[in-house]
């Protein structure tokens, strides 16, 4: 499918996220205000942690190898059943070290030990969310684009409707609850979907490990399990620190304002994901990856900087109505924030490659050096500038991302034998006159 198809398609399932998100959004913000946001805030990223080290076998590298072996479909299975196989054992392993230590962990996530049963509730749900996972890497690895827009859609209606649902019953902690059942529960839907479309059966895709395709999967395990500890660890020491110099309600102001990133870059990061990890996993020429490069850039560049303006002129509108006027304070950061979105989305093209072609070790130095400038830039600037300190930190953090991306982005082309490498003068090739 075409980038132009595959965003509309893609476009359809992030207005349906979009549409939930706001919902929960607001129920949330109604529910619990600036102070319960920053709890759930730091659970969020104690769970997105634990799912994303759970998952580390079946994401992206069951995408690149899906769509590597299109036309082998002895050795497409293969990969399914050993990345299924991994990360079932991965998960059993991960549940019985959380019911075992589920107080000291709901003390260190949530400052609450009282809660464990939060941590248990996710453990018991942590198979079923890697399995959920490894459906959605395979539709998109065999670019079942419509599926996968199915699935992702019945899946934000089902996990936002249990959470309003949770919220409204419990509040606080129906909210935490819902974080580690939601994906669960779309798991369901997954599933169906799945079996339609595929004709697999879960059972057919659990049994003996291919040993060669382990150790590649294992690459992008390790970068997915980079990933899943150090960048929820930086949000939470950052998080951690507005909490403790500025008050838990400020925390909560930079969750939400981090929450509304993640949706304002939604329909970006997920067509990068959908389309370009695939496509670029495909291409072993140079020159037709600077041109799919070219192509990338023409997207986004214009797209970001039209959805970063309105999102400016209309932040006091956007921020009642996501949240309410509790949130207003955080206006003042919403300028450097967007300014962040801008170059985030504008280094994740260049970055997409360096993931597709499975350069491990550039992933995993780059991943912690970058999470550590983040906290760092973040804790250094919010210490004098507040909230819109933390903001300026993350667009500071991007530039330079996006900067050492382009240099690894020059090591790959000459790798695959092209001519002189790009620089950043791609960017204005691409981007309209």
């Amino acid at each position: 499918m075409t980038l132009v198809g595959t965003t509309l398609l893609n476009g359809i399932a992030v207005l349906a996220r979009l549409f939930t998100g706001l919902a929960l959004n607001k129920v949330l913000a109604v529910m619990v205000g600036p102070t319960g946001y920053g709890v759930i805030g730091q659970f969020q990223s104690f769970a997105g942690m634990i799912v994303a080290l759970a998952s580390a076998p079946v994401t992206n590298g069951v995408v690149k190898y899906t769509a590597e072996f299109g036309g082998q479909p002895e050795r497409r299975a293969a990969v399914w059943r050993t990345a299924a196989t991994l990360g079932l054992m991965l998960s059993l392993g991960l549940a019985v070290l959380m019911v075992c230590f589920q107080r000291p962990l709901a003390a260190w996530s949530i400052a609450d030990a009282d809660r464990s049963y939060l941590v248990v509730i996710l453990a018991c749900a942590l198979a079923f969310m890697v399995l959920n996972a490894l459906l959605l890497a395979i539709l998109n690895g065999l670019k079942q684009v419509r599926a996968l827009v199915v699935a992702n859609i019945a899946g934000s209606v089902i996990s936002a409707l249990t959470a309003i649902g949770l919220v409204t019953w419990q509040g606080l902690n129906g909210a935490l609850a819902a974080l580690a059942v939601s994906q669960s529960v779309a798991f369901v839907v997954t599933l169906f979907i799945f079996r339609r479309q595929v004709g697999a059966s879960l059972r057919s895709m659990v049994g003996r490990l291919d040993p060669q395709l382990a150790r590649g999967l294992g690459r992008f395990a390790i970068m997915g399990l980079t990933s899943a500890i150090v960048v929820p660890i930086a949000q939470m020491v950052m998080r951690d620190h507005l909490a403790r110099t500025l008050g838990w309600s400020t925390a909560g102001l930079w969750q939400a304002l981090w929450k509304i990133s993640e949706t304002h870059l939604l329909l970006l990061t997920s067509t990068l994901s959908v389309y370009f990890l695939p496509r670029f996993a495909e291409i072993q020429d140079a020159g037709e990856l600077r041109r799919e490069l070219k192509r990338g850039l023409a997207f986004v560049i214009p797209l970001v900087l039209c959805t970063s303006g309105l999102l400016f002129f209309g932040r006091n509108q956007i921020v009642r109505l996501m949240l309410s006027d509790r949130f207003l304070p955080m206006l003042d950061a919403f300028g450097p924030q967007l300014l962040g979105d801008i170059l985030k989305v504008v280094s994740l093209v260049p970055a997409y490659t360096m993931l597709s072609h499975g350069q491990t070790r550039v992933y995993v130095v780059t991943e912690i050096l970058f999470s550590a400038v983040l906290a760092g830039l973040t804790v250094w600037f919010s210490q004098t500038m507040g909230l819109r300190g933390a903001a300026l930190g993350y667009a500071a953090t991007y530039a330079l991302y996006g900067i050492t991306m382009w240099f690894v982005l020059r090591r790959l082309l000459a790798r695959l034998g092209s001519k002189p490498a790009p620089d950043l003068a791609i960017a204005a090739e691409a981007a309209p006159s």
